[in-house]
């Protein structure tokens, strides 16, 4: 899609308008350094100050536009600091074969560092970096949009080492649905959607012989999707369970 016909705004506002953050004591505006990290297809891609980060990311339900995820780097207070990574995930063409909803493995170079979700949008190129904003395009047309201004660092990218991150989904967050409910049926708004974590299913082909780490995701960000696998039959979501 053409991203020059998506927009952040303020739910809480007509006009259309981008909102910049300011930082936990509300003093300083943040400008972050945006990078999308490149994959690796071995470890010797691995330059200095860099670790292999294996990770998913995907959406529940099928969009026609791009869904992004944003991490921050946190220092060793726990604070954010101005460096964010991204990752993207096309919608695909369910029809053919490639979709946005099932899970899907890669292997980037990411700089060390320490990291939490931040944000995140389907549609949008541009980073939420408040509460409050939604991606809108066209007319009436809302998307799946999230910032967290605080939160727990869930996995950590050391030099030369192998970081299995996990299967990070852009999930449904509202009233469970009925069972056999499909949910192309629910009427969910942008805010009921957030970021929830799976343990993967993948393997680090290639990247055995280097130690690695796990995520430690708290909890609260589990997922509520019990199925490995999308169910036979369905195409366009990944159902809670099968």
């Amino acid at each position: 899609m053409n991203y020059a016909y998506a927009f952040l705004v303020a739910t809480v506002v007509a006009a259309m308008s981008v909102c910049l953050p300011h930082n936990a004591e509300g003093k300083t505006r943040v400008k972050y350094d945006i990078r999308e990290p490149k994959k690796a297809k071995s470890p010797k891609q691995l330059g200095d100050g860099e670790g292999a980060l294996q990770i998913s990311v995907r959406t529940q339900k099928q969009f026609t536009n791009t869904a992004i995820f944003y991490f921050v780097a946190v220092d060793d207070q726990g604070r954010d600091t101005d460096r964010v990574i991204r990752f993207e995930r096309g919608a695909g063409v369910p029809f053919m074969g490639s979709n946005m909803i099932d899970e899907k493995q890669q292997i980037y170079r990411v700089p060390t560092g320490r990291y939490r979700p931040i944000a995140f949008t389907v549609a949008c190129d541009q980073m939420p970096t408040a509460p409050g904003l939604v991606c809108t395009q066209g007319f009436g047309a809302r998307y799946p949009t999230g910032f967290f201004a605080q939160g727990k660092t869930v996995f950590e990218v050391r030099s030369g080492e192998l970081t299995r991150g996990g299967d990070f989904i852009i999930e449904y967050t509202g009233p469970l649905p009925a069972q056999n409910t499909s949910l192309l049926d629910v009427n969910a708004s942008p805010a009921e959607w957030s970021i929830r974590w799976r343990e993967s299913r993948g393997t680090a082909d290639g990247f055995g012989s280097l130690r690695s780490n796990t995520a430690a995701v708290p909890e609260t960000w589990h997922s509520r999707i019990t199925c490995n696998a999308r169910p036979e039959g369905v195409m366009l979501y990944i159902p809670f369970a099968c």
